[in-house]
C-alpha cells in the first residue's frame, strides 16, 4: 500500500510540474505553510502541557532536576589547551584528582529540567581547591546585546561572534569569569581557530543589556554578577610558559619579590 501511494504521489508530482508548473509551484508552497503551521501549532500546544504539568507539580521539577543531575552522563570538562582533555562526572568519588597541576579550569555542564535545549555552563577556576559549594549557581539577570572578538592575523583583521549563550550552552552564569584562557577555548571549541592564551592579543567589543559599548583585551577579566557585570584589568601577570632559566632565576628570589610578582587586579568598569 505505502509503495502504491509513493508512486502515485511521484506521478502526480512529474505530472504537474510539466504540465502545470505554476500550479504546481503554487501547490507546494501551500502545503509547505500548511505543514509548518501545524509542526508550530503541536510544539505550542506540547509546551504549554508540559508547563503546565512541572507548574502543579513542583515536585516533579525537582525530581526531574536531581534526575539530570544524578544521571551517568559526564558533566566535568578539565581543560588545557583550549580542550576538553578528560570528561567524567562530578559525583564521582575523587574526581578533582583526575585534575591537573597545569590546567587553568574546569566546566560543569548542567541542563535545566525546564528546557531540553539549554545547558548552564560553570566555569570553576580554583581547581586546586574544589568544594561542592562550587557547584550550586544562579543564572545573570541579563544577556549582552553583542559579544565580537577581533584578532589580527598576518593578513587582516578577523571577527568572530562569541556570545556566552550560543547553540543552547549558556554562561551567563553567576561568578563566572571570563578570561584569555575561557576565550581562546571557545574560539577553538566553536571555530577551530587555535591560538595559545599565553600570547595571544584580541579585543573584544560588548554591547550589554543597556546598550552601553564596552572594550576589553587579553588583559582583562569579564567578571559576571546577578544584575551587572564587571570588567578587571589584570597587571604584571607572569607568564606560565616562561623558560627553565627564567624559573631557576626566580627561585633564587627572596620570598618578599615572588609575592609582589604575582597578578593584581584593578577595577575598570561596573
Amino acid at each position: 500500500m505505502f509503495f502504491k501511494l509513493l508512486s502515485f504521489v511521484l506521478l502526480f508530482h512529474t505530472f504537474m510540474s510539466n504540465i502545470y508548473p505554476e500550479e504546481h509551484m503554487r501547490l507546494l508552497l501551500n502545503l509547505s505553510y500548511f505543514f509548518i503551521y501545524v509542526y508550530t501549532f503541536v510544539e505550542i500546544k506540547v509546551k504549554s502541557v508540559y508547563l503546565q504539568i512541572i507548574n502543579d507539580n513542583p515536585g516533579l521539577l525537582e525530581f526531574m532536576k536531581y534526575t539530570c543531575k544524578k544521571s551517568g552522563d559526564e558533566n566535568i570538562e578539565i581543560i588545557s589547551d583550549n580542550q576538553a582533555i578528560i570528561s567524567c562526572n562530578k559525583d564521582k568519588e575523587n574526581f578533582y584528582k583526575l585534575i591537573p597541576n597545569y590546567c587553568k579550569f574546569i566546566i560543569y555542564s548542567d541542563p535545566e529540567p525546564q528546557s531540553s535545549t539549554i545547558t548552564n555552563k560553570i566555569i570553576i577556576q580554583n581547581t586546586k581547591n574544589i568544594d561542592n559549594k562550587l557547584f550550586d549557581y544562579d543564572i545573570c539577570n541579563y544577556t549582552f546585546i553583542s559579544f565580537d572578538l577581533y584578532i589580527q592575523n598576518e593578513l587582516k583583521q578577523v571577527n568572530y561572534d562569541l556570545n556566552l549563550f550560543f547553540n543552547g550552552n549558556n554562561y551567563y552564569v553567576v561568578n563566572n569569569k571570563i578570561d584569555k584562557y575561557v576565550i581562546c577555548f571557545l574560539l577553538y571549541s566553536r571555530y577551530g581557530v587555535y591560538h595559545k592564551p599565553e600570547f595571544c592579543k584580541y579585543k573584544i567589543n560588548i554591547i550589554d543589556q543597556n546598550a552601553n559599548m564596552v572594550e576589553i583585551n587579553e588583559n582583562d577579566v569579564l567578571h559576571l554578577y546577578k544584575e551587572k557585570y564587571e570588567v578587571i584589568r589584570v597587571i604584571g601577570e607572569i607568564n606560565d610558559d616562561s623558560e627553565e632559566s627564567e624559573e631557576s632565576e626566580e627561585s633564587e628570589k627572596s620570598e618578599e619579590s615572588k609575592e609582589t610578582s604575582e597578578e593584581s587586579y584593578e577595577k575598570i568598569n561596573n
